[in-house]
């Protein structure tokens, strides 16, 4: 009888320290904060778009107070092959507003900031026009929990409507002092067969999001991808969700390694010929595939969408 008093005292201290956590408002960081992004275009000459979003320092834009959001990352042509590399490319500026819980973005190419996090939001209330949401009183918050962020919890927007960009899922969410789930300036709705997705967010070089994750590095630190075979390596259908197949030009055996944006070996099998893969337990991402044959190595980049 002790013993389940003790532990339902303890559940309840623990709510009241959750609750405690969530009624306070948690903002932006304002220095050392990165954002790990996957974006996708399916049905277009570039097939996808990794990027890390960082805060670049101050800047002063019609008397007001900002914080440059700069990128780095790479883009791909069609093939997967790699075309375009950047370092710090500015895509605006950032303000916060504390007091009201809203977050200002003010575009490269402009001079006047547009809403682009609105976090006194109620289950019930719709969305209204912001530089991620294009659509006004489509999209609205259908349950607000709480999220462990490092080691405090924070408040999670859960969205729902038609609109929201994702190919296997009709919500997503806006987390206090990170953004949406789909990244950091990602559209909620998105144009067709394209979509995004926050892989993890860090401050001052540690992982906040998600837990349990043990790295979150700028993605343009993957090895240059070289390729030293003759083998001629295809994958489709690319992005892929529960599978893809390789085909190859050979029936030898080959090993097909399988590493995600941090270099860690997530999959690996051997093949021959035309072969399908399970995807199913790969998260959603950009990966590299590399293929090992006595003719030498082949490598290809790979998107998961889930």
């Amino acid at each position: 009888m002790r013993k389940h008093l003790f532990i339902i005292i303890s559940l309840i201290f623990l709510l009241k320290k959750i609750d405690a956590q969530t009624n306070v408002y948690h903002p932006f960081p304002d220095s050392s904060a990165l954002w790990n992004e996957t974006s996708w275009w399916a049905s277009t000459p570039v097939g996808n778009n990794p990027q890390i979003e960082f805060f670049g320092g101050d800047t002063i834009i019609s008397n007001i107070h900002y914080k440059k959001i700069m990128a780095s990352g790479y883009e791909y042509a069609s093939g997967n092959q790699t075309c375009c590399n950047y370092v710090n490319r500015y895509l605006g500026a950032l303000r916060q507003d504390t007091a009201h819980k809203k977050v200002y973005f003010c575009n490269a190419s402009t001079t006047k900031d547009t809403l682009l996090y609105n976090f006194n939001l109620h289950v019930g209330d719709t969305l209204k026009l912001t530089y991620i949401n294009h659509i006004a009183n489509t999209n609205y918050v259908s349950s607000i929990d709480s999220i462990l962020i490092g080691t405090t919890y924070r408040k999670q927007y859960n969205i729902n409507g038609l609109s929201v960009s994702s190919i296997s899922s009709s919500f997503v969410s806006l987390i206090e002092g990170i953004g949406s789930t789909l990244g950091l300036l990602e559209p909620l709705v998105a144009p067709f067969e394209s979509g995004s997705a926050l892989n993890c967010f860090s401050q001052n070089h540690v992982t906040l999001y998600p837990a349990g994750t043990d790295s979150c590095s700028s993605t343009v630190s993957i090895k240059e991808i070289k390729n030293n075979s003759s083998i001629i390596l295809t994958i489709y259908p690319n992005p892929a969700q529960n599978n893809f197949t390789i085909k190859t030009n050979t029936n030898e055996k080959q090993n097909l390694q399988v590493f995600d944006v941090n270099d860690k070996l997530v999959l690996t099998q051997t093949i021959n010929g035309t072969t399908n893969i399970d995807a199913s337990t790969l998260a959603q991402g950009v990966y590299n595939v590399s293929l090992t044959s006595n003719e030498g190595v082949v490598n290809k980049r790979l998107v998961v969408v889930k």
